[in-house]
């Protein structure tokens, strides 16, 4: 494991901590805690999980030396540093829906750019954008709702952005072993 890869599994373990952190500072109980922020929190980990995947097997073969990579580098440690401020909102979940979706931007505008740069993106990157724009939509759509009170919109909206999510795990090739 390099230097890039090592820093990408301790972000993901400080937005583990933070989820943590975030949830212990609910003022409800576990049981009374709304079923919107469950599903929230099942998104983030399996969404945050994906990406650290994916950033892993880059950083494995990428090609350090470059300009674009230190750029990317860069956006890429701004998306895990908001991801962890998502985890630690939960308590205020409108928040931590703003937070992920912005590091979700943060992250599918280095796609774009790095697609631009090279001529034009491969399929991959094609299905990244796609859902990352899904992801974007329905995070702020939950965003715009009202608070910790669950209601079906909210429900609907991150309960498809797991959906999503799930599928995009058994599909990409994020997680080799299931392919086999």
């Amino acid at each position: 494991m390099n230097l890039f890869q090592s820093l990408n599994v301790a972000f993901f373990g400080l937005t583990l901590a933070a989820v943590f952190g975030g949830l212990n500072k609910l003022q409800s109980p576990i049981e009374k805690t709304p079923v919107t922020i469950w599903i929230f929190v099942a998104f983030l980990l399996l969404l945050r999980l994906k990406m650290c995947l994916d950033d892993h097997k880059y950083f494995g073969i990428a090609k350090t030396k470059s300009k674009p990579f230190k750029v990317g580098f860069f956006v890429g440690v701004s998306s895990w540093i908001l991801w962890a401020l998502s985890a630690w909102a939960i308590p205020e979940i409108q928040s931590a829906y703003f937070f992920a979706g912005l590091a979700i931007t943060v992250s599918t505008l280095w796609i774009v750019v790095a697609a631009l740069r090279k001529g034009g993106a491969y399929r991959e990157q094609y299905i990244w954008i796609a859902t990352n724009a899904a992801f974007v939509m329905l995070l702020w759509a939950a965003c715009r709702r009202n608070t910790l009170q669950t209601d079906g919109v909210t429900w609907g909206a991150l309960s498809a952005a797991l959906l999503l999510v799930i599928a995009d795990m058994v599909f990409s090739k994020s997680i080799p072993e299931l392919e086999q």
